[in-house]
């Protein structure tokens, strides 16, 4: 191992940073695209999930509260009913 850097230890300082950098550069490129690019787009995709179900969510609420409105206006229908009921 010591005899392949030889001609590394003989390089100006500036240069060593530079391939230093730039191999590490590439480690962290190649780490990105082998095991976090896959899980950025696994994200996106369940954000995307999130998002159907949150307006799925929404608009089931909303039939609720509209459910809740006839549930209250065919209470109200009935009591008149048996009103007049008992009136015939």
């Amino acid at each position: 191992m010591a005899s392949s850097l030889k001609g590394f230890d003989k390089l100006a300082w500036y240069f060593q940073v530079l391939i230093v950098s730039g191999v590490c550069s590439l480690a962290l490129g190649a780490v990105w695209y082998q095991y976090l690019s896959p899980i950025q787009t696994t994200i996106d995709g369940k954000n995307t999930d999130l998002k159907a179900l949150q307006a799925q969510v929404a608009k089931s609420q909303a039939q609720e509260r509209e459910y809740a409105k006839f549930k209250a206006e065919s209470d109200k229908l009935k009591a008149e009913l048996d009103d007049l009921k008992s009136i015939l």
